[in-house]
């Protein structure tokens, strides 16, 4: 389990592909798999942090 607090106000589209995404980046780096985990969560905490809304649905991540 990794625990968290949630972005309030913010639907962001992506950010499942995004983590799992990271994951496999920290597990080719060599991290175990939970330090590729964490420093997944903390990736994407931040990408939704940056999300930036376009248009009427959901925000995509803020990656750049």
């Amino acid at each position: 389990e990794l625990p968290g607090k949630r972005v309030e106000g913010v639907s962001v589209h992506g950010a499942g592909c995004v983590f799992s995404a990271a994951i496999t980046a920290g597990l080719a780096k060599g991290l175990s798999v939970a330090d590729a985990a964490s420093e997944a969560k903390k990736f994407v905490a931040k990408a939704i942090k940056k999300a930036v809304p376009v248009g009427k649905d959901r925000t995509p991540l803020g990656l750049l």
